[in-house]
């Protein structure tokens, strides 16, 4: 909502600016900027704003609200105030009233505080007692309990983010959920909340559920009325099972800043399809105001992850016509395959045990040109030295030039002739990697429109758990219980191969919120040695329940004591109700073939022909320390040690945890433990400003975890 700036002549503390666009969540009130033409996004990058969750931060300020004013002042805490009249009663010396006259009455404004608002109505109230006065005697108050009084409320002001390209965050960002996207990064519409959970878990209902809202921009200063367009791409359905049915939609809506409304000016209705289609909207000329926003919105099954829709490519100029449908850009399409041969992630020490071992031998990407003209290109892998500035290896060796057709694509290979020694890994992070294209530097071609999609950051991620799965789910998998002796029971189970007997101690789980909601059944969670003698090795008969986490991530259960685990074992759980547990799903990898079901745990199955192939989201964790706790949510006990390279570096420290870390506060500090700078979590730090020295970069979780690094800064 938008603040009327007639309130903050009220506000006694920070003042707020008029210029800024002000939306409220609770008591956080956000504020962005105006922003100038042209506005371009192809969601290669989280330009979603973050949620609040550190209210000391700098950019933080406050401001008290009251419920009640005399004048342009608030009214004391301790005042109260009846809305029905008192009065003062003159009596005679037997107690008869003689005169009733109303005691005098006191104007206040009220204002709704429960929004940050400056909705007020002017009210008459009157003092909270009656006035007995006999003639002869001293008057006598009668207090009366007030049925008005003052009140307050605080409310947290953040100051705008550069960043920021929206008001909302409802969509999900990621680089897997579409097919062949126009660049690497779609924003995609679902059932599903900012959180990760179903709009409307226990019905089957149709909702309007996200919103992309643009922040404002300014209008005003547009030369040719007819050249104001803004384009972007949409693709429904994607890799999800669930595409949108006829009965859902996507749309668009401009806000005309005169009359304060919303208006629709395009909807399309529900279809599944593997293309992305072009939209391109005239913006009128009554939108040509300063504050014209845009937004994008669909109406979709609200009871889970449903009709999915991905936005790509949005961009908003003057000086277009209709025909503008082509930039010079070329980009990544997709984050290039693993560098693990089986894995995403893996413990650091079965790495180091063998690391030709699990290395791939080679990785591919694949990259547009979105131009209308063929372009010369370059392309290079690095696999960097995370303590030095040389790289280890490097892809092609020397600079391989190809021409790439207007509209092509071209899936790149890079052969890996390098293998890590065992003294490259220490413990858990990032082996990082970088991936770049580009035009051909001796060319005159002129500058990519958008540089951000043509370089990728990853790397071998080491931590102290396996994971098959990239950590997105576009789909669910789930056994649907059979009646038996025991009830509604269904088992499921992954299988693991590692070098050498091991312990684990927990489990993390992806529970895709679908419909009906599972959260009130429960589960057993089991390790199996072998299968096919049903060599149950731990059996947990706390029955616990599904739980769809709020922030779109992984449900941690611990085990009791430590399990140990042969160099191939099985982990999974024993479904309990009659309904299936719907684990998630990941499409962009396929390990169909260690993934296993049974209705009695004896015979076992594996998935049925026309299961799309993937890595089903079960991730067992090696070697917990800390045991006694029983099975429970522990979501904050197991870390991605966030690791920051280059080291050295010269202007940008780029890491390998995701941009939406929400909570997560980044301190530097001086060789004598000083305070240098202090910034909400990202996962690009410029640290240019920094003199030439050894600094300790400190990131700090919502939970309290601490993971500090050493960084050297050169010139």
């Amino acid at each position: 909502m938008s603040s009327n700036p007639s309130l903050f002549k009220y506000l006694p503390k920070t003042q707020l600016s008029k210029d800024k666009k002000l939306v409220q969540e609770d008591s956080v009130i956000y504020q962005y900027d105006t922003l100038s033409l042209p506005f371009i996004d192809d969601f290669s990058k989280d330009r979603l704003p973050k949620r609040l969750s550190d209210f000391s931060a700098s950019n933080v300020s406050d401001v008290v609200l009251y419920k009640l004013y005399s004048g342009n002042q608030p009214v004391a805490l301790t005042d109260g105030f009846r809305v029905d009249t008192t009065f003062r009663f003159q009596l005679n010396a037997l107690g008869d009233t003689i005169l009733k006259q109303a005691n005098t009455v006191i104007f206040l404004k009220e204002f709704d505080i429960s929004r940050y608002t400056s909705q007020f109505q002017n009210i008459e109230v009157y003092p909270p007692y009656q006035i007995m006065d006999t003639i002869g005697k001293t008057p006598d108050t009668i207090h009366i309990t007030p049925n008005i009084t003052q009140e307050s409320k605080k409310y947290y002001i953040v100051s705008p983010d550069s960043n920021d390209l929206y008001t909302d965050r409802d969509v999900l960002i990621n680089n897997t959920f579409a097919k062949m996207p126009i660049t690497i990064g779609v924003a995609t519409f679902d059932g599903l909340n900012q959180y990760g959970l179903p709009y409307s878990p226990d019905f089957e209902i149709q909702v309007q559920a996200d919103y992309l809202t643009s922040v404002p921009l300014d209008l005003s200063n547009i030369v040719n009325d007819s050249s104001v367009y803004l384009s972007f791409y949409y693709q429904p359905g994607g890799l999800s099972l669930f595409g949108p049915q006829k009965e859902d939609s996507l749309a668009v809506d401009f806000y005309d800043v005169t009359t304060k409304k919303w208006g629709n000016v395009w909807r399309t209705e529900g279809f599944v399809s593997d293309d992305f289609h072009r939209v391109m909207l005239r913006v009128d000329q009554k939108y040509h105001k300063k504050g014209f926003q845009f937004r994008i919105r669909n109406k979709a099954q609200g009871s889970g992850a449903y009709d999915h829709w991905h936005i790509d490519y949005i961009y908003l100029n003057d000086n277009r016509t209709a025909n503008d449908t082509s930039k010079k850009d070329i980009s990544f399409v997709y984050p290039p395959s693993k560098l693990l041969k089986d894995y995403y992630v893996m413990p650091w020490w079965h790495f180091k045990s063998n690391p030709p071992l699990y290395q791939a031998d080679k990785t591919s990407s694949i990259i547009r040109n979105n131009y209308s003209q063929g372009l010369n290109l370059y392309y290079r892998m690095n696999l960097e030295d995370p303590n030095g500035t040389t790289p280890f290896y490097t892809y092609p060796p020397s600079s391989s030039f190809f021409i790439l057709s207007s509209h092509d694509t071209i899936s790149l290979n890079y052969d890996i002739n390098f293998n890590y020694n065992i003294n490259d890994v220490t413990g858990p992070g990032l082996l990082p990697a970088t991936y770049s294209i580009d035009f051909n530097p001796g060319s005159s071609q002129s500058k990519d429109f958008i540089t951000a999609n043509d370089t990728i950051h990853t790397g071998i991620n080491l931590q102290n758990y396996y994971a098959y799965d990239d950590g997105t789910a576009e789909a669910g998998y789930g056994v649907n219980p059979e009646l038996s002796s025991e009830g509604y029971v269904a088992y499921l189970a992954v299988k693991h191969e590692i070098p050498y007997i091991d312990t684990i101690g927990g489990v993390q789980i992806y529970f895709l919120p679908t419909y009906p909601d599972v959260q009130k059944q429960s589960f057993e969670l089991m390790v199996w040695n072998n299968l096919n003698s049903n060599a149950v090795v731990f059996k947990h008969t706390v029955k616990n329940k599904p739980f769809y986490t709020e922030d779109n991530g992984f449900y941690t259960l611990w085990f009791d004591s430590a399990v140990v685990v042969n160099q191939s074992f099985y982990i999974g759980m024993k479904t309990i109700g009659k309904y299936s547990n719907s684990i998630g799903m990941d499409l962009n990898t396929d390990n169909r073939d260690k993934i296993f079901w049974s209705f009695n745990g004896n015979n076992w199955n594996s998935p049925s022909v026309g299961i799309s192939n993937g890595s089903l989201m079960i991730r067992p964790i090696f070697r917990k320390k800390k045991f006694g706790v029983g099975v429970e949510n522990a979501k904050a006990e197991v870390k991605n040690e966030i690791h920051w390279y280059p080291n050295p570096v010269k202007q940008i420290l780029y890491t390998n945890a995701k941009n939406n870390i929400r909570g997560t506060k980044v301190k530097i500090f001086g060789l004598t433990g000083n305070l240098i700078k202090e910034t909400q979590f990202s996962s690009e730090l410029d640290v240019s400003d920094l003199k030439e020295g050894i600094y300790f970069i400190q990131t700090i979780d919502k939970s309290g975890y601490t993971s500090t690094q050493k960084i050297i800064k050169s010139n």
